[in-house]
């Protein structure tokens, strides 16, 4: 370890990634995609895969050509189409057509750097606009409601964002 600092400490080059080696195998949200490709990923098997890199960094995949991270992903019931491609919208979140139905997703994050995690519609607000709006996806504006406990005051307000 301490060659290592020392190496760093002198500027020299960084070894190459250990990914590289074939006897290494990578494990974890690094090498896990949604298989699209093969059309064969079932629609349990892109939501436990979601699930399993929800917290960070994401799974990594791709929608509309462009490399991103998926997060907050649920059943999309009675919606379906061509495995991998995005079929509809609903407040903020894009349904990804599976094998046997579609997946709802809420969140993207670019793989860039320091990247913002954002509703999946908001990322790909263009390609969204062309697609069908699917009301009931479960992605609702939150709201909340507020109670005046102050002496006179009785009003009750709803705000939503």
């Amino acid at each position: 370890m301490l060659e290592a600092i020392a190496a760093i400490e002198a500027g020299h080059e960084a070894p190459p990634p250990m990914a590289s080696d074939p006897r290494i195998r990578l494990r974890g949200p690094a090498g896990k995609r949604i298989a699209r490709s093969t059309g064969s990923t079932t629609q349990p098997e892109v939501l436990r895969k979601i699930d399993s890199a929800e917290g960070m960094p994401g799974l990594t995949d791709s929608l509309f050509w462009q490399d991103v991270r998926l997060f907050d992903a649920h059943e999309a019931h009675g919606i379906s189409g061509e495995p991998g491609t995005v079929v509809a919208q609903c407040d903020g979140a894009l349904a990804r057509a599976t094998v046997e139905g579609a997946v709802w997703i809420g969140h993207v994050r670019s793989v860039a750097p320091k990247s913002l995690k954002l509703a999946a519609t908001k990322i790909f607000a263009s390609e969204a606009a062309h697609l069908p709006h699917r009301p009931g996806c479960g992605y609702g504006p939150i709201e909340y409601r507020e109670h005046c406990e102050v002496a006179g005051c009785n009003s009750t307000s709803t705000t939503a964002p």
